[in-house]
């Protein structure tokens, strides 16, 4: 199926998760153990991802996940260890650009040095 008919909705949907993810950080640095907070953040990334591997955007997908399996870990603990705050919000900085590279019609770059710099708790 071709779906570059997608694209343009696919890209504004996911700008709409990315500023959503912004959002709930800010709230999250203020209450770490908010889970609704939690939550939220855990179904952003959870579309993001959803919709990147439907449209084939590999690096999208892959970092959407890795903060998605972070964020569930978060919601069993029932809060978010500052430490890793800086590191979600570094993780939606890549996800801002790897839309960026998408929009631009560039290949995406790796998130691969990223996804090995796990924050210690």
């Amino acid at each position: 199926m071709d779906m570059s008919q997608y694209r343009d909705l696919f890209l504004t949907e996911t700008r709409e998760h990315i500023n959503n993810l912004n959002k709930l950080v800010v709230i999250l640095e203020q209450e770490p153990d908010n889970r609704e907070t939690i939550d939220a953040l855990f179904r952003e990334a959870h579309s993001i991802k959803g919709m990147a591997a439907t449209m084939g955007f590999d690096q999208t997908a892959r970092l959407s996940h890795h903060l998605e399996d972070m964020l569930d870990g978060f919601r069993s603990t029932g809060k978010v260890p500052s430490s890793s705050v800086d590191y979600l919000l570094t993780g939606i900085d890549l996800l801002d650009g790897l839309l960026d590279d998408l929009q631009s019609n560039q290949p995406e770059r790796s998130v691969d040095a990223f996804m090995s710099e796990i924050p210690q708790e």
